[in-house]
């Protein structure tokens, strides 16, 4: 089925050749694979491909790519792909030194994004794994946070979803 372009068949395959369940452990196969898949726009393959460039699995690290893939996966919906961006966000937010009305903007702007992709993923229907996997950074940077920010950004992602998926999208790529 891989080999005829089903990109269900592709991703799934990627993934064992990636990680080595069921099979040789074979990172470039898994990546080329995946890569076939991720061409198709298919979420979950975009997601999977982000990891591997993030990760440096079957090709060379690049974080660049890595957001690229995650943007585009998230904008079809996939929870797993707001989580990431959550967090490479939530990454970037810099202390400020001073009184600078730039910084402090800057700041509460970045954590806004991020509360608002990990707010996404939870509205999308996290896993127990996502849920743990993230909690740590999410709650470290939402306790830094006034009120009327976690409000903007749980705003902004009830208004993402509200316009951009319908449950049974989400469901087609988590579980494809």
């Amino acid at each position: 089925m891989a080999n005829k372009e089903n990109v269900v068949a592709q991703t799934l395959l990627g993934t064992l050749y990636a990680t080595g369940r069921g099979v040789d452990k074979v990172e470039k196969k898994g990546f080329k694979l995946t890569s076939k898949a991720a061409t198709k726009c298919h979420a979950r393959a975009e997601y999977n491909l982000a990891t591997m460039y993030k990760h440096g699995i079957g090709v060379g690290a690049n974080r660049k790519k890595a957001n690229e893939l995650y943007n585009s996966s998230s904008d079809q919906g996939f929870p797993g792909a707001h989580s990431a961006l959550g967090l490479h966000i939530s990454k970037g937010v810099k202390t400020c030194y001073s009184d600078d009305n730039k910084c402090e903007k800057d700041k509460r702007n970045k954590q806004i994004k991020a509360e608002m992709h990990f707010k996404i993923e939870e509205m999308l229907g996290e896993t127990q794994e996502e849920k743990t996997m993230f909690r740590g950074s999410r709650n470290m940077m939402t306790k830094y946070m006034k009120p009327d920010a976690i409000a903007e950004a749980h705003s902004l992602a009830k208004e993402f979803v509200s316009k951009t998926t319908k449950p049974s999208d989400y469901l087609f790529n988590y579980f494809n």
